[in-house]
């Protein structure tokens, strides 16, 4: 009964409905209090505070778990208020706010790929950074590859139809139909890329990509420089796992394979173009690998046509300017000698 109570008053701007419900407290105080959840204001503000959260604040309030000043805390913020509760600004311990954005925050934790920088990271980095610098040359281009699996995801119930003052709407239950992997080429120095749908992403898969790439990608370069990372089936020895020994022969005459330093595959410009294919093609549920296939095609069409393109900022120069403090450091016996 206060579960449904709690959403009428707050839905209508009137927590303090239920001061009777709460011993010596007000729902408005638990209201300031939610204001700390992530979330929280933006919920309140637009009127979708959930009733089992604030519930569950009010029976924290009679239970004795949870201890909020008898009075909330008011300060002015420093924008222009929005909503009726957007004035209501306080923390954990019931006291107004003062954390800025440089203060030491112990409690928040972030997953970080973390690389150790050596000579042989240092060495293959600026090794990739000056292939991105160089001038376009037909006759040797670099191309960066990479791969990224995707769900296909179906529909349950069919979704309505978008209508006049209506959006569109789908049900927010699914069904899983399996995964398929997205092979990625982007040549750095022109706007082209291309996408291959396969089922897998074996040796065999990646040593096909190859054969592609040279074969009807770039039929008349002299040398492809590919740009990829340390996955065990990035290797010489996939080409020969697939073809035989003078095809495999014939195909390496023409690659030269550029690795990106472990752990940092942001160094890999292709990278962002699959950002990119996420967030323009892969934003929406797409259920079997056929209708995949005909939307990244229209996508992939639609970005070469237009001329999209990469612009990459980071340089060698600007790695040893901004990077300098974690470069290796000479030993004291060769620092004399030089």
């Amino acid at each position: 009964m206060i579960e449904a109570q709690a959403l009428a008053a707050i839905r209508i701007g009137r927590p303090h409905l239920l001061a009777d419900r709460v011993d010596h407290q007000n729902v408005a105080l638990v209201m300031a209090y939610g204001l700390a959840l992530p979330g929280g204001r933006r919920m309140i503000r637009m009127g979708h505070v959930h009733a089992h959260m604030a519930y569950l604040m009010v029976r924290k309030v009679e239970q004795g778990d949870l201890v909020l000043p008898r009075r909330p805390v008011r300060i002015r913020p420093k924008a222009a208020p929005v909503g009726p509760w957007s004035f209501w600004r306080m923390n954990w311990s019931g006291s107004p706010s003062t954390t800025t954005s440089n203060e030491l925050k112990p409690w928040r934790k972030d997953m970080w790929c973390i690389p150790q920088v050596d000579g042989e990271f240092v060495a293959r980095m600026e090794d990739v950074l000056d292939l991105y610098a160089e001038a376009p040359d037909p006759k040797r281009p670099v191309v960066c590859f990479d791969e990224s699996p995707t769900q296909l995801i179906g529909e349950v119930r069919q979704p309505i139809k978008a209508e006049p003052g209506q959006i569109e709407r789908y049900d927010c239950e699914y069904k899983r139909n399996g995964t398929a992997n997205l092979f990625i080429f982007l040549d750095v120095h022109r706007p082209w890329r291309k996408v291959k749908v396969t089922d897998s992403r074996t040796a065999v898969d990646f040593a096909a990509c190859m054969q592609e790439l040279v074969d009807v990608h770039f039929p008349k370069a002299e040398r492809i420089r590919v740009v990829l990372d340390n996955l065990s089936t990035h290797s010489v020895g996939a080409l020969y796992q697939a073809f035989p020994p003078d095809q495999a022969r014939r195909l390496l005459r023409r690659l030269e394979f550029h690795y990106v330093p472990k752990h940092a595959s942001w160094l890999n410009m292709v990278e962002i173009e699959i950002g990119v294919l996420r967030c323009q093609c892969l934003d929406r549920r797409i259920d079997n690998p056929q209708h995949l296939i005909s939307e990244i095609a229209v996508w992939e069409r639609q970005r070469n046509t237009s001329r999209a393109r990469i612009k990459w900022m980071f340089t060698t120069q600007k790695a040893r300017a901004t990077m300098g403090r974690a470069y290796p450091k000479l030993s004291t016996k060769e620092s004399k000698s030089l």
